[in-house]
């Protein structure tokens, strides 16, 4: 299914940042993690690395014809 699809699609990109260790949990100053982990206890599990990622992706509009040549054009008022 759809969630299938999602996951396929990031889950290489997470091994990547995984295996970089880019992953890593931060201790704060007081000795705990900034969330709370899931899967995992030494990094972000696969499924809190695609959440995050599909938070901070750019929305990008269904009609444009080229999302890069679209935002190209708006950065520069035309």
């Amino acid at each position: 299914g759809k969630s299938e699809q999602v996951f396929c699609r990031y889950v290489q990109r997470w091994a990547k940042d995984y295996l970089r260790r880019r992953l890593d949990w931060t201790v704060d100053e007081e000795g705990g993690n900034p969330s709370s982990p899931r899967h995992l206890a030494s990094a972000l599990c696969p499924c809190q690395y695609i959440e995050e990622w599909l938070r901070n992706k750019p929305h990008v509009q269904g009609r444009d014809f080229c999302p890069s040549w679209s935002s190209f054009l708006k950065d520069r008022g035309i």
